[in-house]
């Protein structure tokens, strides 16, 4: 598997509504017409409790009509693993791919998740026998970036661009591959600015040489310096002048040794760097995880002010195992497991902002949008539906 997988527990999503205040008797077989159910709800809001409830069992759910139809889109793309919008300065802007097999498009909605445009990045051209093959995208600061794999086959072209796939000949293909990596950069119309090959990342001990890949956590832009986090859990700062990189962060080598950490970055509203990491406490299968989060420098490369060290319980992997969640408005961050969400604020506060067996979804990844909205993939009957879960009030 190339990249890191994604924490995404894929099952349909249902929704139940309790009532709680009795407003009008009504027998079952008795028909309502508009007004009186209009009547029932101007009741119920105006009988509920001026009080903001979690975002538990009070969720209204909205699916997204993203129209990516429109363009030919027949599957959702994942930049960094997560089904995730970036906020640009149009609205909101996603990853996306069509039905070709080597083709990325970069399609943006409005603020309401109305689609605006979409544009295909233009991918790397072969270069010593060397073919596209795929790679992690994001968005930042009005442009595109991209972390691509570019494999050799023995001079072989790839399945996706062979002029004979009906009698491809597999076993030659892979006999004896190899990669290399290019950090690319897209203006927003999908323009190839430049690709630099990154030299440093081939002979480097990073490199898998059984699976002949690297095994990438998340692809970062900070500032237009490239950051790669490994399940190794080390930390890579990428040299787009030189094609050189340079390790910032590492966990502790016994540690390492296990694989299977989870590193991600991100910078909060007051231009601070959040530093998640999940850390193994031993190499089985059923091993329990550290989870920390911290502020981290990049610039230093010193860990900062501990914000969230839950060590007095065991996450174990699968089940139990946490991701890490972007913040909005007040909650700095906020941390999804198999029970809820817990939302971490500046002043330092928790609040659990949605408690899975309480509002009947089945766990599954989100974003957070604002303090009472999240939007919520999961899988539909033609693959990844966006739904927008949003805040109600008690009924």
């Amino acid at each position: 598997m190339q990249f890191k997988r994604l924490l995404l527990f894929t099952m349909a999503a249902c929704f139940t509504f309790t009532g709680c205040n009795e407003v009008k008797n009504i027998d079952s077989n008795e028909s309502i017409d508009s007004s009186s159910q209009t009547e029932i709800a101007e009741q119920l809001d105006t009988t509920l409790p001026e009080v903001e409830d979690a975002l538990t069992a009070q969720v209204n759910i909205e699916k997204l009509e993203l129209d990516f139809d429109s363009i030919g889109i027949t599957d959702v793309g994942f930049s960094t693993g997560m089904s995730e919008f970036f906020r640009t300065d149009n609205g909101y802007g996603i990853f996306i791919l069509p039905s070709g097999p080597c083709e990325i498009i970069f399609a943006e909605c409005s603020e309401e998740f109305q689609f605006k445009s979409s544009n295909q990045l233009t991918i790397p051209a072969p270069q010593d026998d060397y073919y596209y093959t795929g790679g992690i995208y994001v968005y930042s600061d009005n442009k595109l970036y991209s972390f691509v794999t570019m494999e050799w086959h023995n001079g072989m072209k790839p399945y996706a661009y062979s002029d004979n796939q009906e009698n491809f000949d597999w076993d030659a293909y892979y006999a004896d591959p190899d990669t290399r990596y290019m950090l690319c950069t897209h203006s927003m119309d999908g323009t190839l600015i430049d690709a630099v090959v990154m030299n440093g990342l081939r002979d480097s001990e990073y490199y898998d040489e059984y699976n002949n890949i690297i095994s990438v956590d998340q692809f970062y832009i900070d500032n237009g310096e490239a950051y790669l986090t490994l399940d190794s859990g080390s930390i890579l700062r990428l040299n787009k002048e030189d094609g050189s990189i340079s390790e910032i962060y590492s966990v502790d080598e016994n540690i390492a040794q296990y694989g299977d950490c989870q590193l991600q970055l991100y910078k909060d509203r007051d231009g601070k760097t959040l530093l998640y990491s999940s850390i193994p406490v031993n190499d089985t299968l059923d091993a329990d995880f550290v989870v920390t989060v911290n502020e981290f420098d990049l610039q230093t490369r010193e860990l900062g002010e501990n914000l969230f060290n839950p060590q007095s319980e065991a996450f174990d992997f699968g089940y139990n195992h946490m991701l890490f969640l972007e913040g909005c408005g007040d909650i700095r961050f906020a941390i999804l497991n198999s029970d809820n969400i817990t939302a971490v604020k500046y002043d330092g506060s928790e609040e659990v902002i949605l408690d899975w067996t309480k509002s009947n979804l089945e766990v599954s990844s989100v974003q957070l949008l604002d303090e009472g909205t999240m939007l919520y993939s999961d899988w539909g009957e033609y693959g990844i539906e966006m739904n927008l879960l949003k805040r109600k009030r008690q009924s």
